[in-house]
This record gives C-alpha cells, sequence and structure tokens, in this order.
C-alpha cells in the first residue's frame, strides 16, 4: 500500500510500461479524501486516458481503478454532508465530462453505473440535473451511441434515489432544444435505431421529472412540428399530462395523421409517420379498452356510491369509431400496396425468365462485357440496389402496419362489446343462504374451485367473490354474537374466519394473474377498483374498544379481547397487503396507480387518498386517547398494533399522496 504523493513520484520515475501497471493495481492509502481523489484524477488518471497509446493503462483505470476508487470512498463522502454534493460533482463527474474524450467518458460511465448497481445514493444529492444540460452542451457527438448511453446512466443516477426532483423549466428547455432540435442530434433520434432506443429511456426518464406545465408546453413543441416519433415516446407516459387527450391527441393528432396519410399522394405517405402513430395509439389503450366508473351524485364521506358495471370509455363513443374507421382506410392503402409489391416481383420474375431465354450471340456478349467495365454503368448498379432495398423496406413496414391495425382494431372490437359478468344467479343464491355462514362458505369454495387460468377468469372470480363479500359487510351485525361470561358481554364477530378466506383469495388471484400475459380486458379495471372501494369502505377499520380494558375479570377477558384484537388486526393486515398489491403491479412501479389517479382523479381522491389519511388520523387519535390502556396491554398486542397498523397506514399514504 501506498500514499497518493508517493504513487505519484513513482510513476513519473519510471517509463516501464510494466512497472506502471503494477503500480496502478496497489493498493492506495486515502488519508484526505477531499485532497488525494482530485489530485489521482488530475495528476493522473485523466493524463493516462488521454495519452495511453495502447491501452491497456487506460482500460485498468476506466474498467476498474476508477470505479471502485469511487465506490469504496462513497461512504467517506457521505460522512461530511455539507460538501459531499458539490465534491462529487465538480472533481469527479464535472471533471470527467470536460475531458470530452472517449476513455474519459467511458470512465465516467463506470462509475456511475457501479454506484447504481451497489445501490449507494449520496446523502443530500438535489438539484442536480444541471448536470445533464453541462454533458450535452460539452460532450462532442463523435461517438454518439457512448455519449448518450453515459447521458442516460448520469440520468438514472440523478433520480433513482430523488423520485420527486422537478427538472426547472429553463433547464428543459434548454434540453429539449439540445436533444432534439438541434439538426445533429434530431438526426440520431429519428434515423438510428441504437440511439434512438437510448435517447426514448432518457425522454421517459427526463420528463417524468417535469411539471405538468412543462409537459403540455413540450406537447405543443411536437405538435408543431409533427413529431411522430417523439410522440410516441412521451405517450408511454400519458398519465403525466394534464391535457385533453380526447381533443389534443386523438382528435388532433391521431385522426388528423389518418387524414394526411390517407389523402396524400401514394409515393410522399410517410410509412414510418403512421407506424409511429399507431404506437401512440398503443400507448393510450386505456382510454377505449377500460371501462369508466362513474360516482353518483349524492356521495358522502362515509358512503361513496360508484357505478363499476358500466361500457362507457374514456373517450366518446363516436371518437372511437373514427379511429376505427381510420384505420380500417390506412389499413385498406397498406394491403394495396403489399398487392402491388407482390405484382411487381411477378414481373421481375417473369422478365429475367424471358431474358435467359433468349439467345446472346458472341458480339453482343462482348459489347455487354464492356458494359460491365463501365463505372458509370457500375454506380447505375448501386442505384438499382439501393432502390430494392427500398422497396424491401416499404414492403416490410407495410406488413408491420398492418399488423398493428389488426391488433388494435381487435381491442376495439372486443372492449366496444364486452359486458359487465352476469351475477343474478349467484345473488338469489346468497339471498336464500344469507343467515347461513356454513352455505356462505360452501357456495365461496365452489367458486374458487372454478378457478383457472383464463382469461376471463380473473374478473369473474373477483366479481363473484366481490358479491359475496358486499353480502356478509352488508349484513354484518346479523353475524355478531355476543358472549356473556358471568357480568362481562364480550361481542364475536363469526364472518371473520369466511372474510379473511375470501381476502386471502383476492390477494393470491391478482398476484396470479399480474404473473401471467393476458390479452385486454375492459372489466379489469374496475373490478379491481370495485375491490379497492369494497376493502376501504367496509374493512379499514380498527374499533378503539377493542384495544381498551375496563373489565374486572381480566382474565377472561384479555383472552376474548386478544382474539378480537388479533382478528381485526389480520383483516386489516391483509386488506392493506391487497390494496398496495393492487396499486402497485410491482414493489416500486408506481405507473399503475398514476394511471388509476389520472383516468379517475375524483374516485382515487375521495376514495382512495382521503380513507387512507382518515385511517392515519383515527389511528393517531386512538393512541392519544388510550395511549395508557395501549401501554397496559400485552407486549404481542401492543407490538401488533404499532408494528402492523400504523407501518401499514404509512406505508399505503407515501403511495398515494
Amino acid at each position: 500500500m501506498q500514499t497518493v504523493p508517493d504513487l505519484l513520484r513513482k510513476y513519473n520515475e519510471t517509463d516501464d510500461n510494466d512497472v506502471k501497471y503494477m503500480l496502478l493495481r496497489d493498493d492506495i492509502v486515502i488519508t484526505d479524501i477531499y485532497n488525494d481523489i482530485p489530485r489521482l484524477i488530475d495528476e493522473l488518471y485523466k493524463p493516462i486516458l488521454l495519452s495511453d497509446a495502447n491501452g491497456e493503462l487506460s482500460d485498468l483505470i476506466t474498467g476498474s481503478i476508477l470505479p471502485e476508487l469511487v465506490l469504496t470512498n462513497i461512504d467517506t463522502i457521505n460522512n461530511n454532508q455539507v460538501r459531499d454534493c458539490n465534491f462529487f460533482n465538480r472533481f469527479i463527474v464535472e471533471n470527467l465530462i470536460q475531458g470530452n474524450d472517449d476513455r474519459v467518458l467511458f470512465a465516467l460511465k463506470n462509475i456511475l453505473k457501479k454506484l447504481i448497481e451497489k445501490n449507494c445514493a449520496l446523502v443530500n444529492y438535489h438539484n442536480n440535473s444541471y448536470l445533464i444540460l453541462e454533458m450535452l452542451d460539452k460532450i462532442s457527438l463523435e461517438n454518439s451511441i457512448l455519449f448518450l448511453e453515459t447521458l442516460n446512466v448520469l440520468v438514472k443516477f440523478i433520480f433513482q434515489f430523488n423520485k420527486n426532483e422537478v427538472i426547472p423549466s429553463n433547464m428543459l428547455n434548454s434540453i429539449i432544444t439540445l436533444l432534439f432540435i438541434d439538426d445533429k442530434r434530431r438526426r440520431l433520434f429519428n434515423e438510428k435505431q441504437s440511439t434512438s432506443t437510448v435517447i426514448e429511456e432518457i425522454i421517459l426518464q427526463i420528463f417524468k421529472h417535469a411539471t405538468k406545465e412543462d409537459n403540455i408546453s413540450f406537447y405543443k413543441l411536437i405538435r408543431s412540428e409533427n413529431n411522430y416519433r417523439l410522440l410516441s415516446v412521451i405517450t408511454k407516459n400519458w398519465y403525466k399530462y394534464n391535457i385533453n387527450v380526447e381533443n389534443n391527441i386523438f382528435k388532433e393528432t391521431i385522426l388528423q395523421g389518418f387524414e394526411d396519410y390517407i389523402n396524400s399522394a401514394c409515393e410522399k405517405r410517410e410509412k414510418k409517420n403512421i407506424a409511429d402513430i399507431l404506437t401512440v395509439l398503443e400507448n393510450l389503450h386505456s382510454y377505449f379498452d377500460t371501462n369508466i366508473v362513474e360516482m353518483s351524485d349524492s356521495e358522502t364521506d362515509e358512503h361513496i356510491t360508484c357505478n363499476y358495471n358500466g361500457n362507457r370509455k374514456y373517450i366518446s363513443h363516436d371518437t372511437i369509431a373514427s379511429i376505427y374507421n381510420g384505420l380500417a382506410q390506412v389499413k385498406k392503402l397498406e394491403t394495396e400496396c403489399l398487392m402491388q409489391h407482390d405484382a411487381n416481383m411477378d414481373d421481375v420474375v417473369m422478365t429475367i425468365g424471358d431474358e435467359l431465354d433468349d439467345e446472346i450471340d458472341e458480339q453482343q456478349q462482348a459489347y455487354l462485357d464492356e458494359l460491365d467495365t463501365d463505372d458509370g454503368e457500375n454506380e447505375d448498379d448501386d442505384v438499382n440496389e439501393v432502390e430494392e432495398r427500398q422497396c424491401d423496406e416499404q414492403h416490410q413496414m407495410s406488413k408491420m402496419i398492418i399488423e398493428k391495425i389488426a391488433s388494435i382494431q381487435e381491442t376495439i372490437d372486443k372492449t366496444t362489446r364486452m359486458h359487465p359478468i352476469d351475477t343474478t344467479e349467484l345473488k338469489e343464491s346468497l339471498a336464500k343462504n344469507i343467515n347461513d355462514l356454513e352455505e356462505l362458505e360452501m357456495i365461496l369454495d365452489g367458486i374458487i374451485r372454478e378457478t383457472t387460468n383464463e382469461n376471463n377468469a380473473y374478473t369473474d372470480t373477483l366479481v363473484k367473490m366481490a358479491e359475496i363479500y358486499e353480502t356478509i359487510c352488508g349484513n354484518n351485525k346479523q353475524y355478531i354474537k355476543i358472549l356473556k361470561i358471568g357480568n362481562l358481554k364480550q361481542s364475536i364477530d363469526e364472518s371473520y374466519g369466511i372474510k379473511l378466506k375470501i381476502l386471502n383469495h383476492v390477494m393470491y388471484t391478482s398476484h396470479s394473474y399480474e404473473m401471467e400475459e393476458h390479452s385486454p380486458d375492459a372489466n379489469r379495471c374496475s373490478i379491481e377498483m370495485r375491490w379497492l372501494h369494497n376493502i376501504l369502505q367496509h374493512n379499514f377499520k380498527i374499533k378503539p374498544k377493542l384495544l381498551t380494558n375496563n373489565d374486572n375479570d381480566e382474565n377472561t377477558s384479555d383472552i376474548i379481547k386478544d382474539e378480537n384484537v388479533l382478528n381485526a388486526i389480520e383483516l386489516n393486515t391483509r386488506s392493506m397487503k391487497i390494496i398496495k398489491q393492487l396499486l402497485l403491479k410491482n414493489e416500486y412501479d408506481y405507473e399503475y396507480k398514476d394511471k388509476l389517479k389520472c383516468l379517475n382523479e375524483q374516485w382515487f381522491t375521495k376514495l382512495i387518498r382521503n380513507s387512507i389519511e382518515d385511517k392515519m388520523n383515527k389511528l393517531n387519535d386512538l393512541l392519544k386517547v388510550d395511549i395508557q390502556e395501549v401501554a397496559n396491554e400485552s407486549i404481542t398486542n401492543k407490538e401488533l398494533f404499532t408494528t402492523k397498523l400504523i407501518s401499514d397506514v404509512l406505508e399505503l399514504l407515501t403511495i398515494v399522496v
């Protein structure tokens, strides 16, 4: 091991590459991080990266030494919370950006990737989106894919641990200008697949952290330039845009795009544009394949009435019909193009066959041989090859467009014909057996046995189980039995077992469904929303009397009360797991929740967010009122109450607020 001054001295004293290589691999003692690391980068590593001829030393630095140096000292950097962010940006990120060299850029990329992989966050690392602008401004595009890949990793690093950070408007405008208005960069995005894929990732990350107002401005910009390629990317995050989707996108952009394409001359039709418009339609499928959940006008805070069984969509039936008609016309045009292409190919084959049958005399053959050596003729051959390749690309585009249109038409056909699942027979059976929990459980077991992995089984099962759950919760009082022991009275909920069984199967069914691939189902979203409604309105509660004890016979009372507390906590805990599972399709993906909120903002606010906030407030009040009683309880009850309820509710609050 050696200090930084020793390493610099020894390295500069030798000209032997092998010795230099071994010196670089030797362990370094960092005594003062704020002096040693800048010295290493400025006096040793950067000069090597900019001058190393054979690449061995620079590969060692970019691949392992620099990333490991930063990773090893990141905890030390974090311990100084005042200087950590400035130090990291100034001496590592900005320093390497200014190098403006492929090797230096590659070193920065590896450092950031290593930090992301190891989940290393910098303390107080906020408001650093200016680095994106600095990189766009200072790095040349000589190696465009490396530049974009490094920029992509930098964006991920900046926002990975700062999900709520917002990019300032002036900075966002500069980023847009540099990435998409500049002609050279625009061509990179529109023409090269390898670079456009990376740019897509950058766009999606950046605009997740833009304000809704900035997103609107950006939408207007790309709309004014008819940049369908970019629109096809940003509409993946359609729930982030505070715009009238039906008017601004479906009517002004998609339908207008169809009309322009249909009315254009054949040779002027841009197939790439129509392919991008179809991608926009696919991104916005929730607006025409999902049923609206309608709230009644008479809802109150205590009970919210919603209709989950309608067949209205989030855009009008007239707009859906216009889209379907536009798709049909474009499909017809592309089918004609394919037929024309096939006819042309048949003509080419026939012409070649005729030429092979012709006899060619020696004089004619000599003349043809002479033509083969002519440069001008070779150039014509190259032109013909280019034209043939372009023709083949157009042919493949037409096939892809027809396939996309067929898929979208199938979705529209299926979802517009879809009707709510008929539960009349089930309702009659439940009404007949309303007083018999054993019979109700037998009905439930029959539904569970019918569960399959087919597409329809998910919504079918949840709809039927919702009917049973609502029946039991709606008549809950008749299942509450009063237990008397001497002078003591205690209420017992005999429906607890069947409620828990239903919740367990709902949780299992929804989890299993997410593990499979399924075709669009217009009922799916509404039934999941119905379950959120059910749980929040019927079971999302903990009664204060279950946590107090004013009885004299403590031994008997504690046994009864323990059972009630455990039951209430178990139902609440299971309910909150289902709410989380329905809102988040995986542990860290808030996208589905954001879509629900965007499509049903009033429903989400009144039913989801307000209910969970109210739950937290009631728990706080309960703790204030009954803190002594809770403190006097057994350690088991106190732990269950504090850890399973309060922590779960707080977790839900972080999701919905």
